[in-house]
Formats: C-alpha cells, structure tokens, sequence
C-alpha cells in the first residue's frame, strides 16, 4: 500500500467510524478505551488548544489521545508521520462537528431523561467490564488507573450524555427523513456490484448416514442412568448440578443449559417434549439420534423455548460397529451397480431430516466442508460417489449431484442486504451535507501545531 493509499484509508476510516457513532448514537470505537485508560491530558500543567468552537475548547491532548487510540486499532505505525497527520486532521475535524452538534443541540432544546442517561451508561460499562474480560480483572484495571467505579460512572456519564444529545438530534434531522426505495437499491447494485462478493462454489450433494446400533444393554444402562438422575431432581436436587455431573455433551458446564431454541430447529422427538412439557417440569427419559434425554423447560413463548437438558448417549459395541460398516460397504456396492442413491438413501439412511427427499442436502459452499469430506468430494465428478468415510457418527456416503462454480449474486439474492447498505450510504452522505451546512452557523476556530 502506497502512502498515499495509506493516508486515504486513514481518512476513510475515521470518518465512517465517527459519523455512524453518530448516525446510530453507538459510543464511538475508542471511546471506552479513551474514557478508561486515558487520564493524560489532565495531568499536563498547560494544554496547547487544538480548536475552538463558539465557547467550547477543543484541547491538543485529547486529539493527540484519539489519533493514538484509532491509529493502533488500525496498526498505523508511530514513524508513518503522513498517516498520522491525516488521521490527527480528519480526527480534530470530527470532534468540532462533535462541539458544532452539541452546540445545535443545545440551542434546539433537546434533552435526555434521566432514566435513559443511568441505562446507558450502565450498558457501557457493562460493555467495558466484556471487553476487558471479567469483574475481577476490572477491578484490577480499575486500581492501575487509579479509578473508583464511581468515578468511573461520572467520567461516562459526561461522555454517554453527549452520545445521546447526538444520537436525538442526528434522528431527528437526519435519520427520521432518509428513505430507501427500490430505484435506490438498484443503483446501489450497478454502482457496487464489482465490490460485493461473490457466492463462493458450491456443491450440490446427497448423503446416506448408517449409524451403528446401541447394544441393548448399552441403551438400558443409558435410560437407567436418566431415570436416576431424574429421581435426584424431582427429589429436590438442583437440576444445573445434575447435569453438571451426568450429561454427556458440552451443554453439562452450563448446567444443561442450551439456551432459547425455535420449534422445528430440533429433531421433531425433541420438540415433541419441548413444546408440550409444562414448563418447570422434567421429562421422562426419551431417545433422540444422539441418545437418551430428560429435559427442562425453564421459559416458552409461542414457538420459542428456553430448555436444559441431560444427555447419556448409548454406544454402540464393535459388533454392531462391524455390521454397520457391511452395510455401508453393500449400498456402496449397489450404487456403482446402478441403483439409484437417492431410493437406497430412503430405505437405508439414518439421517432422518433429508431421509425422505433421498439425501438431498442441497448447496454446500465448498469451503463449508472439511476433511475427510472436502477432499473426498474435491476428486468427485458429478455423478460420482464417494468411498465409505467414517467419523463418531457413523459411515457415510455421499454423491456429488453437480458442482455450481463461483459467480455474482443476482439482485434478487441480495436485495435486502442491498438495501440496509444503501441507506447507511444515504445517510452518511445526508449527516456529511447537513453538517457542512451547520458548521457555517458557528464560530470555528482551528489552530496550528
């Protein structure tokens, strides 16, 4: 990249960040950083000015703290001085459109409720606390700044108020009068088509699954197991420490919790019990593909469900593991005989949600597989099945129905995804122009160095 390209790229940047922090009142990137880290420019005994706008100051120590800030964040070198300087630049610029709007907003009457200004500047330190990565080390960032959380409250609540005061003043003048219409989505489309991605190959590919047997004792061990776990929660045990000590997959580090799912997401023996269980209530044990299950449902509104769950899969013996793979090797057999893949797929497949369409799992993106299965359908022509590959399910099989080479999208694909970007396009180039036109209203003052 060329320095000029470098100093372009700066520019572009900075200014999208900065006016869709605005634009959507997000707490512009940075930000955090700067609130929690950055106490420098108040320990310098004198501050050169950077600008003034009407009565308020902009100090050469806070443009300095942000241009650091955005210029790590997009690894711009400390000896690349061109960059530096238009990033500072287009930075300083930002922050008078910042004063130049809190200015308006002021004038305008806008406020914040009270109650709003609390909410927020809890979620951005909710936010903080994420970012950083736990309360604990919080607080120990906390102590190496030398900040309380009071403090730090005080400190955000200054900056999110001025986000806020932004954010209404920016919908009302901008946001609350930017329409999209199809015209504009398909110039959107003809202006950017060279930039979008493409769809990338894919594979059109049918599957047959013969997944051993449990032994038999191996399924009574399995529902005994439940049927005790069971008795321990209805007994008054906690039902999160259960699983925590019998389940069988990684929702057992969350007590069984596996989080909201949809009806029809699951496999339809699972959404049986899911949706029909009372809530608060736990199952009897039932059988899925993967094994043997008690649930609970913690939460359910209309066809979405909050549910825990314990799993003790059944295993099956090498016995059963031999007849499994005998049989993938004879339907692989009759394949290359002739048979039709998608009937044996019907008659033999224990892949239940596409056993019915004869194993049809439409499109794959190539780059959606792995090996095994990337590399054994790479060397496949359409038409062509692959040999018996095995993994903890079981065998499988799969024919490669056509390969679909990477090409453009057609509008109708992605006129949705077209449409949010061509408005954040109009609204950029509405702030850009309503904000021009606002500057010239104040008293703008820059200085040099």
């Amino acid at each position: 990249m060329t320095p000029q390209q470098k100093r372009d790229l700066a520019r572009r940047v900075i200014r999208t960040l900065i006016v869709f922090a605005a634009l959507a009142g997000a707490l512009a990137l940075g930000f955090i950083l700067v609130v929690l880290f950055a106490d420098k420019a108040l320990a310098e005994p004198v501050d050169k000015i950077a600008a003034i706008v009407e009565d308020q100051v902009i100090l050469k120590s806070e443009v300095d703290e942000q241009t650091g800030v955005y210029a790590s964040q997009q690894n711009i070198a400390e000896g690349d001085t061109a960059a530096l300087r238009t990033l500072r630049e287009e930075i300083l610029d930002r922050m008078i459109d910042e004063k130049v709007v809190l200015a308006e907003a002021k004038k305008q009457g806008i406020t914040v409720p009270e109650s709003d200004l609390e909410s927020a500047v809890d979620d951005a330190i909710r936010d903080t606390k994420q970012r950083i990565g736990s309360d604990e080390q919080f607080t120990i960032e906390l102590e190496r700044e030398g900040l309380t959380i009071d403090r730090l409250r005080e400190r955000y609540r200054g900056e999110v108020q001025k986000q806020m005061l932004q954010s209404r003043l920016v919908g009302k003048e901008i946001r609350s009068k930017v329409q999209v219409a199809d015209a504009d989505v398909d110039a959107y489309f003809l202006k950017h088509r060279a930039e979008l991605p493409k769809r990338p190959e894919q594979v059109h590919l049918r599957h047959i699954l013969i997944a051993p047997k449990p032994d038999p004792s191996a399924e009574d061990g399995a529902r005994a197991m439940l049927t005790a776990a069971r008795l321990r929660i209805v007994g008054g045990e906690d039902f999160a420490k259960v699983a925590s000590e019998v389940s069988q997959d990684a929702s057992s580090k969350y007590g069984g919790d596996i989080g909201r799912v949809r009806k029809g997401e699951l496999e339809a023996v699972f959404d049986s019990v899911a949706f029909k269980l009372p809530i608060g209530e736990v199952s009897e044990p039932f059988k899925s593909s993967q094994g043997y299950h008690i649930l609970r449902v913690d939460e359910r509104s209309g066809e979405e469900a909050r549910v825990r769950h314990i799993i003790v899969a059944a295993s099956a013996g090498d016995k059963e593991k031999q007849m499994a793979g005998a049989l993938a090797g004879d339907i692989l057999d009759r394949v290359r005989k002739g048979e039709p893949f998608e009937d044996l797929a019907r008659r033999f497949s224990d892949e239940r949600d596409v056993r019915d369409s004869g194993g049809d799992l439409g499109n794959i993106p190539v780059k959606a597989l792995r090996d095994p299965y990337l590399t054994a359908v790479q060397n496949l022509s359409a038409g062509g099945v692959t040999d018996v590959l095995t993994d903890e399910r079981g065998f499988h099989l799969f024919l490669l129905v056509e390969r679909i080479p990477e090409q453009d999208y057609a509008l109708s694909e992605v006129r949705e995804e077209l449409s949010q970007l061509a408005y954040q396009e109009k609204l950029q180039a509405a702030y850009e122009e309503w904000i021009a036109g606002l500057r010239k209203n104040y008293y703008i003052e820059k200085r040099a160095g």
